[in-house]
């Protein structure tokens, strides 16, 4: 199996990074951008943006784990702060 078909998370040339776009035709080409060019901050969002006009390809295997690995710890930690916030609204 390709690398790309295993991490589908692709680097836009324009620097954004996210999921690659559903399909691609000649209207539209949205996809769900992770990291997003025109932003200097080094957090994740989840920006879903027209992609159209913009060539991509897949990230590196380790990048893109690491990547996996940073959104996980994020959700993780704001799971437990919606725990330690419920126990102390209790």
């Amino acid at each position: 199996m390709s690398e790309y078909k295993l991490f589908p998370i692709v680097r836009y040339n324009c620097g954004c990074i996210g999921f690659k776009p559903n399909t691609i035709t000649d209207g539209p080409m949205f996809a769900i951008c992770l990291k997003v060019c025109d932003d200097d901050k080094p957090e994740y969002v989840m920006v879903y943006r027209d992609m159209q006009g913009h060539t991509f390809e897949p990230i590196e295997e380790n990048e893109a784990k690491q990547i996996f690995k940073e959104i996980s710890a994020l959700i993780r930690d704001g799971n437990i702060l919606r725990q330690i916030k419920n126990l102390l609204a209790s």
